[in-house]
């Protein structure tokens, strides 16, 4: 399972759809999910939201790129499917994630 982690970390803007994926660490599809899960305590969907919500979060904080550039950077294809997932996991809209860095003194 560690390949296939080490998989979507380096792919996850992009990353293989499931029987892709267990095809190309030689296992099967119902293995690779059931101890992905078990490993790592998390589904190779969150893994990937995860890592694409954490870059996102550097992003906004440290670029000047527009939220729809971003989106499309980590992987969304759509800004506002984007903003949907960044709120309901972060708990704020991207665009105040990029208010704070910019905000006088922060």
């Amino acid at each position: 399972m560690s390949e296939a982690r080490t998989i979507l970390e380096m792919e996850f803007v992009a990353p293989a759809d499931v029987p892709t994926l267990a095809r190309r660490v030689g296992t099967n599809s119902t293995k690779l999910c059931c101890g992905f899960e078990a490993q790592f305590d998390e589904t190779t969907s969150e893994f990937v939201c995860r890592r694409r919500l954490a870059l996102a979060r550097a992003l906004l904080c440290t670029s000047d790129l527009q939220v729809r550039q971003i989106a499309w950077r980590v992987g969304y294809q759509h800004d506002s499917t984007f903003t949907a997932v960044f709120a309901r996991y972060c708990g704020v809209v991207p665009k105040a994630i990029q208010g704070e860095s910019r905000a006088p003194g922060a």
